[in-house]
Protein backbone atom coordinates (compact mmCIF):
# COMPACT_ATOMS: atom_id res chain seq x y z
CA UNK A 1 0.00 0.00 0.00
CA UNK A 2 2.90 2.33 0.97
CA UNK A 3 4.59 1.41 -2.59
CA UNK A 4 1.14 2.80 -4.43
CA UNK A 5 1.17 5.96 -2.13
CA UNK A 6 4.44 6.73 -2.77
CA UNK A 7 3.49 5.85 -6.46
CA UNK A 8 -0.10 8.16 -6.50
CA UNK A 9 2.35 10.87 -5.32
CA UNK A 10 5.30 11.01 -7.65
CA UNK A 11 2.43 10.84 -10.52
CA UNK A 12 0.30 13.94 -8.86
CA UNK A 13 3.90 15.34 -8.97
CA UNK A 14 4.51 15.26 -12.74
CA UNK A 15 1.23 16.33 -13.41
CA UNK A 16 2.08 19.87 -11.68
CA UNK A 17 5.09 20.22 -13.05
CA UNK A 18 3.64 19.77 -16.70
CA UNK A 19 3.81 22.31 -18.53
CA UNK A 20 0.46 23.38 -20.35
CA UNK A 21 -1.40 26.12 -21.79
CA UNK A 22 -3.73 28.11 -19.65
CA UNK A 23 -7.19 28.80 -20.27
CA UNK A 24 -6.73 32.34 -21.49
CA UNK A 25 -4.39 31.14 -24.11
CA UNK A 26 -6.74 28.98 -25.43
CA UNK A 27 -9.06 31.84 -24.98
CA UNK A 28 -6.57 33.88 -27.34
CA UNK A 29 -6.08 31.20 -29.82
CA UNK A 30 -9.75 30.61 -30.39
CA UNK A 31 -10.18 34.28 -30.56
CA UNK A 32 -7.36 34.81 -33.87
CA UNK A 33 -8.84 31.89 -35.40
CA UNK A 34 -12.30 32.78 -34.99
CA UNK A 35 -10.80 36.56 -36.04
CA UNK A 36 -9.42 35.05 -39.58
CA UNK A 37 -12.37 33.16 -40.65
CA UNK A 38 -14.40 36.03 -39.97
CA UNK A 39 -12.26 37.45 -42.82
CA UNK A 40 -11.87 34.70 -44.94
CA UNK A 41 -15.22 32.85 -45.50
CA UNK A 42 -16.87 36.10 -46.82
CA UNK A 43 -13.92 36.09 -49.80
CA UNK A 44 -14.32 32.95 -50.59
CA UNK A 45 -18.70 33.76 -51.35
CA UNK A 46 -17.07 36.69 -53.54
CA UNK A 47 -14.92 34.57 -55.95
CA UNK A 48 -17.67 31.95 -56.26
CA UNK A 49 -20.04 34.50 -57.45
CA UNK A 50 -17.66 35.90 -59.88
CA UNK A 51 -16.22 32.22 -60.92
CA UNK A 52 -20.31 31.49 -61.87
CA UNK A 53 -20.30 34.86 -63.43
CA UNK A 54 -17.61 34.20 -65.62
CA UNK A 55 -18.63 31.13 -66.48
CA UNK A 56 -21.99 32.54 -67.71
CA UNK A 57 -20.39 34.80 -70.45
CA UNK A 58 -18.62 32.34 -71.80
CA UNK A 59 -21.41 30.56 -72.13
CA UNK A 60 -23.19 33.42 -73.58
CA UNK A 61 -20.49 33.25 -76.55
CA UNK A 62 -20.64 29.84 -77.09
CA UNK A 63 -24.50 30.63 -77.65
CA UNK A 64 -23.74 32.90 -79.81
CA UNK A 65 -21.26 31.64 -81.76
CA UNK A 66 -23.17 27.87 -81.79
CA UNK A 67 -25.87 30.56 -83.34
CA UNK A 68 -24.10 31.72 -85.99
CA UNK A 69 -22.81 28.43 -86.68
CA UNK A 70 -26.30 27.40 -87.17
CA UNK A 71 -27.34 30.31 -89.31
CA UNK A 72 -24.29 29.59 -91.40
CA UNK A 73 -25.45 25.76 -91.89
CA UNK A 74 -28.73 26.13 -91.97
CA UNK A 75 -29.66 29.52 -94.01
CA UNK A 76 -31.84 30.89 -90.72
CA UNK A 77 -31.42 32.38 -87.39
CA UNK A 78 -32.52 29.85 -84.48
CA UNK A 79 -35.00 31.22 -82.86
CA UNK A 80 -34.11 29.06 -79.60
CA UNK A 81 -31.56 27.08 -77.47
CA UNK A 82 -34.08 24.40 -77.67
CA UNK A 83 -33.48 24.77 -81.55
CA UNK A 84 -29.27 25.07 -81.07
CA UNK A 85 -30.02 21.84 -79.29
CA UNK A 86 -32.00 19.88 -81.28
CA UNK A 87 -29.57 20.56 -84.53
CA UNK A 88 -26.56 18.95 -82.09
CA UNK A 89 -25.45 22.50 -81.57
CA UNK A 90 -25.60 22.44 -78.15
CA UNK A 91 -24.55 19.61 -75.67
CA UNK A 92 -27.61 18.48 -72.79
CA UNK A 93 -24.78 20.08 -70.33
CA UNK A 94 -24.94 23.29 -71.78
CA UNK A 95 -29.03 23.78 -72.75
CA UNK A 96 -29.28 23.12 -68.63
CA UNK A 97 -27.29 25.99 -67.36
CA UNK A 98 -28.11 28.12 -70.19
CA UNK A 99 -32.06 27.77 -68.88
CA UNK A 100 -30.81 28.15 -65.44
CA UNK A 101 -28.71 31.33 -66.15
CA UNK A 102 -32.06 32.58 -68.28
CA UNK A 103 -29.32 33.42 -70.95
CA UNK A 104 -30.64 33.44 -74.35
CA UNK A 105 -29.47 34.20 -77.78
CA UNK A 106 -28.34 37.41 -78.35
CA UNK A 107 -27.22 38.41 -81.89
Amino acid sequence: MKAFKQQWNNWIKKLKNTKAFTLLEMAIVLFIISALLLIIIPNIGSHRESASDTGNEALQTVIDTQADLYELSENTRPDSLQTLHNGGYLTDDQLQKAQEANLTISR
